[in-house]
């Protein structure tokens, strides 16, 4: 592995996000094998015990030191401009959203299926996922996970039913940020 920042931490979010080594192949462009050979390369070598349980892979070793690293990765996808960014997009809204006219800086969402709100939530929350596009309909239902804050702005004009009008959720630190503002407004201009 050639490092692992650059190239285990991505492969660890989107198995996290994913659930799966070929949704991760997908996404990040690359076969199978190398996914699993990196993830466990990178788990062993950071004492991280990340591992399939339940349907699901997490860490259950050295947490404070993956969290530290997906802060800083964050702040590195952040800093590209769109060209990193790590979004999940919810099946109703990728209806409204023709995927295909998105400029080249912005990465395609991530491949999986979509999380259950509490599970949204604690993807953005622990920073694998920087933006999340769902319908308004579903933002008070992620409001309301707990203490977990999030922040629900709507993307669209009141030009179309409330439950089909798409929203953007991201963790209340990223509010405002030039990155994700750009890529909101690319967004917008596609409803258009």
């Amino acid at each position: 592995m050639r490092d692992l920042f650059l190239d285990g931490l991505p492969i660890l979010d989107a198995l996290e996000v994913g659930a799966s080594t070929a949704m991760a192949a997908r996404w990040l462009n690359c076969d199978q094998s190398s996914i699993s050979r990196t993830y466990r390369q990178a788990s062993q070598q950071l004492g991280l015990n990340f591992q399939k349980h339940n349907g699901t892979y997490n860490a259950s070793g050295n947490l404070d030191l993956l969290n530290s690293l997906r802060q800083a990765s964050q702040l590195r996808r952040l800093s590209s401009q769109g060209h990193l960014l790590q979004w999940v997009l919810h099946p109703e809204v990728s209806v409204l959203l023709p995927l295909n006219l998105l400029r080249p800086w912005i990465k395609a969402p991530l491949a999986c299926h979509w999380p259950q709100p509490f599970r949204l939530v604690d993807l953005l929350q622990r920073r694998l996922v920087d933006l999340a596009l769902i319908p308004e309909a579903l933002g008070p239902e992620l409001i309301d996970q707990g203490p977990v804050a999030v922040m629900v702005m709507p993307l669209a004009a009141d030009t179309t039913a409330t439950d089909l009008r798409p929203a953007a959720v991201v963790h209340p630190d990223l509010h405002g940020h030039p990155c994700i503002d750009q890529v909101l407004e690319e967004l917008q201009s596609l409803l258009m």
